[in-house]
């Protein structure tokens, strides 16, 4: 990794802006990935491969727990850099509060990053709630067949108290007792 540039930091924030810079760029590369996971499971709604997307969910949880680890430490390292640079502060700093006292160089880098971080957590949002109703309109389709085939083979026309095919009825069964 190259050297950083620290500018008008101080020396003690070098290291903490070190790990911060490299916290932001962990969770971007994470993110991205996620977003690829959501195009994934779009996809894999679309052409109904549910154990494929079965598998893409198992994926999601494990990247959205290491982001949960990573945003911990991100709020450590800021936190830090609060004490460092504004000890009387009640609040602590932001990413844009921490890029102008880190120095022109990598002031720029951090929002740059903050930027595309922000660009790409909006988008996966919109992503994941198209995903979110496509499951839900697939899963009511499912319901739908089932109630159908259910009805068809019960040969009841029941209709339940909400409106859909009572699923309770008995289903009618012939033996042939002769034979």
């Amino acid at each position: 990794m190259p050297d950083h540039d620290t500018g008008s930091a101080k020396p003690e924030n070098k290291d903490v802006l070190d790990e911060l810079e490299s916290n932001l760029i962990k969770q971007l590369e994470k993110h991205r990935i996620l977003e690829r996971c959501v195009e994934q499971k779009h996809q894999a709604i679309r052409l109904a491969h549910i154990e494929q997307v079965t598998h893409i969910c198992e994926e999601e949880n494990e990247i959205v727990q290491s982001l949960g680890e990573l945003e911990k430490a991100r709020l450590v390292l800021t936190g830090t850099l609060t004490e460092l640079n504004c000890p009387d502060s009640e609040n602590p700093l932001t990413i844009s509060q921490i890029a102008d006292i880190a120095g022109e160089e990598r002031g720029m880098r951090l929002r740059k990053i903050r930027a595309e971080l922000n660009k790409l957590v909006i988008d996966i949002r919109k992503s994941s709630s198209v995903v979110r109703l496509a499951m839900e309109k697939l899963n009511q389709h499912m319901i739908g067949i089932k109630q159908i085939v259910h009805s068809a083979l019960s040969r009841a026309g029941v209709y339940g108290s909400r409106g859909q095919v009572a699923l309770g009825t008995q289903l009618e069964f012939n033996v042939d007792i002769k034979s």
